[in-house]
């Protein structure tokens, strides 16, 4: 196996995850889930066990996780990005089921 064949392999993992996973969270809700990304990180981690390459912060998460957004719009989740409203104006990601 080339190296690029292994990391196509662990990418397509780590988004797999992504996405089975958040199809997950917000089928079972009501209300849009909403947080920041490390939030969203450690939600995923609790539910599934992680690949052995997951991303290690927000931002290599953020990363990943826009690989698998048109797919999730596809699949009927609505993914917003958004600020909060305080005067640390955090990044926050809205995900409804539409």
């Amino acid at each position: 196996m080339t190296l690029n064949s292994k990391t196509n392999q662990v990418r397509n993992e780590v988004s797999n995850t992504i996405f089975s996973s958040v199809r997950s969270i917000v089928a079972r809700r009501t209300t849009p889930w909403v947080g920041t990304m490390t939030e969203l990180g450690e939600t995923i981690e609790n539910r599934v066990s992680v690949p052995k390459n997951w991303p290690g912060s927000a931002s290599a998460l953020r990363v990943a996780f826009n690989r698998v957004i048109n797919r999730l719009r596809n699949a009927g989740v609505s993914v917003r990005f958004t600020r909060s409203t305080n005067h640390m104006r955090t990044r926050l990601v809205v995900l409804t089921v539409r």
